[in-house]
């Protein structure tokens, strides 16, 4: 009992985006600043060891993966939070990922 192909809608065009943005930089006094760019510069530390390390492990199944991350991110938070420390983990995690797709798409 073939029921054949389902008609096609009607073409129609999106209505553009109704929401602003607004783009503008922070005033922040110097030693603001200066908070920033330690916090920065603490934060850009962390992530580059994270990403060496995962790339040190080089290929993983899925459990492998959850247990790499769940381990990289317990010595993230004893430097930062759990919260920074969960997305330095998931970062590294996704550049690996993206780097293992466009060595496949090669």
């Amino acid at each position: 009992m073939s029921r054949g192909l389902r008609a096609i809608a009607e073409p129609f065009v999106a209505a553009p985006p109704t929401g602003a943005r607004v783009r503008r930089r922070l005033s922040v006094s110097a030693a603001d600043g200066e908070v920033l760019a330690a916090v920065g510069a603490h934060l850009g530390s962390l992530v580059c060891a994270d990403l060496a390390a995962r790339c040190g492990l080089g290929r993983l199944d899925d459990s492998g993966r959850a247990r790499s991350r769940r381990v990289r991110k317990q010595a993230l938070t004893a430097q930062s939070s759990s919260r920074w420390a969960g997305a330095l983990t998931r970062t590294s995690e996704d550049q690996w990922a993206l780097a293992e797709r466009n060595l496949a798409a090669e």
